[in-house]
């Protein structure tokens, strides 16, 4: 997702943006999508972060998937801890929705 993309997050109903207390990074989960900004057929939603402008809340530039997190299936509705260490998403990589934590190294 880039800048010139963010219509494509509109069309998405499960998009669960989420921003940090000091509005420099949003996390957000979206269907994969390929350069033509279409959704793949049969693929799940991955998370995304970018930074943003603090004064305008725009992404600085193109949002990258979290690929040490992500999984063939769907990841959806990040968040992080109060201390940013952690990232709390739901995951149905085990055949059903669950709550994980990837703890930052």
């Amino acid at each position: 997702l880039d800048i010139g993309q963010l219509d494509c997050l509109a069309s998405d109903p499960d998009l669960a943006p989420w921003v940090t207390s000091n509005g420099k990074t949003l996390l957000v989960s979206h269907a994969r999508l390929d350069s033509s900004c279409k959704a793949i057929a049969g693929q799940g939603k991955d998370i995304y972060t970018a930074l943003l402008q603090p004064e305008t809340g725009l992404p600085t530039a193109a949002a990258l998937p979290m690929n040490d997190v992500n999984s063939p299936t769907n990841d959806v509705e990040p968040s992080f801890s109060a201390d940013m260490c952690d990232l709390y998403f739901a995951s149905d990589r085990d055949g059903k929705y669950a709550l994980y934590r990837a703890h930052r190294r």
